[in-house]
């Protein structure tokens, strides 16, 4: 196959963190056992830059923890890649902001999750909802770009539209909502939305005014062939359409200690290689590697029979992966959900013939 380059990587720059959040799909707090040097973090700059990747995303963890990101940000400037910036926003004030500003950065999201009762319960740390006000508005001060995050679960799934009404009040410029995942913190909790929640959440999306005044970027948890697909994607993709997961293919991930994945979301099994034992290009341009999607995977279940099975390829690797146990199959999905249902109602209620 033609291998592209990778036009966006997600790149976790520690795994240390100030907080620990009940969400978190990594269980953050202490740094990785070896994590990459300054001298590594550079020698990975470089491969980046040759791949020509379009976008690097700097998370953690909470990148602003290591005290080298700022050399990351000297490195590209001025070249074709974009870097942003994904933080909790404690760290932020108005040093760091300039030093955004300096290096003219695509842009910094924050971790939000709804009202200041719900984030701070979500997010297990008192005090979350302000630092991350604060943040916002030292940056947008800065004339920086700024954006937000927010899981979707259980606990703040009926308070959509008042988190939009408040980032609209924010001036926010973009908005991504995803699913939490059964991953890390909340691998094991009572958080994880189940079909009825996947409804309530396609409900308050259309509730969200069709002329909105932030751009909403819906993650590749959510959707899936619903009536208005286009509303979910029109902000990002021009054809409005799903086209399947891109782990391995447009995307990539690395851990902090150099392992490449073609998500980081995806868990450690699907790592390939790491960057310490061939260079970040050499990982990529290896046509052995990221086979799940290079050459494809198995469908599974309703997904294997689904008239839209060539296009979704059984929607998003990660979730997938954690909700189900394997790839090929997603249970969150709003097409099967409402067929699945439609087909209920056909049974609870058959045509008789008259007699």
């Amino acid at each position: 196959m033609n291998i592209r380059n990778p036009q966006y990587l997600v790149w976790e720059f520690t795994l240390a963190c100030n907080m620990r959040c009940k969400l978190c799909g990594s269980s953050a707090g202490k740094p990785r056992k070896n994590e990459l040097n300054t001298q590594e973090v550079m020698k990975l700059c470089e491969q980046i830059r040759e791949l020509k990747v379009n976008r690097i995303s700097l998370m953690g963890g909470e990148p602003f923890i290591r005290n080298d990101w700022e050399l990351v940000l000297d490195f590209f400037h001025g070249t074709e890649q974009e870097v942003e910036f994904i933080s909790n926003g404690l760290l932020v004030d108005k040093k760091i902001a300039k030093k955004l500003r300096h290096y003219d950065i695509y842009g910094i999201s924050f971790s939000l999750d709804g009202t200041e009762e719900i984030n701070d319960k979500l997010r297990n740390f008192k005090g979350s909802y302000k630092a991350i006000r604060r943040a916002v508005e030292t940056c947008q001060e800065e004339g920086l770009r700024v954006g937000i995050i927010s899981q979707i679960n259980k606990y703040n799934i009926n308070s959509i539209k008042e988190l939009y009404n408040i980032l609209v009040e924010w001036q926010i410029d973009g908005w991504q909502i995803q699913l939490t995942n059964p991953l890390g913190n909340a691998k094991a909790s009572k958080l994880i939305v189940d079909e009825d929640d996947i409804i309530l959440l396609h409900d308050s999306i259309l509730e969200i005014p069709k002329d909105r005044q932030l751009d909403i970027f819906f993650a590749d948890d959510i959707g899936y062939f619903c009536d208005y697909e286009p509303f979910l994607r029109s902000s990002y993709l021009q054809n409005g359409v799903w086209l399947g997961c891109q782990a391995g293919l447009l995307v990539s991930g690395l851990t902090s200690d150099g392992g490449v994945k073609g998500c980081l979301s995806l868990p450690d099994e699907f790592i390939e290689d790491n960057v310490r034992k061939r260079s970040f290009v050499e990982i990529w341009n290896d046509k052995n590697l990221f086979s799940y999607n290079r050459i494809g995977h198995e469908l599974h279940g309703f997904c294997r029979e689904c008239d839209f099975a060539k296009l979704c390829k059984g929607g998003c690797s990660s979730l997938a992966y954690s909700t189900m146990g394997h790839l090929g199959e997603i249970k969150h999905c709003w097409h099967r959900i409402m067929k699945s249902r439609s087909q209920q109602d056909s049974d609870q209620n058959p045509l008789h013939p008259q007699e």
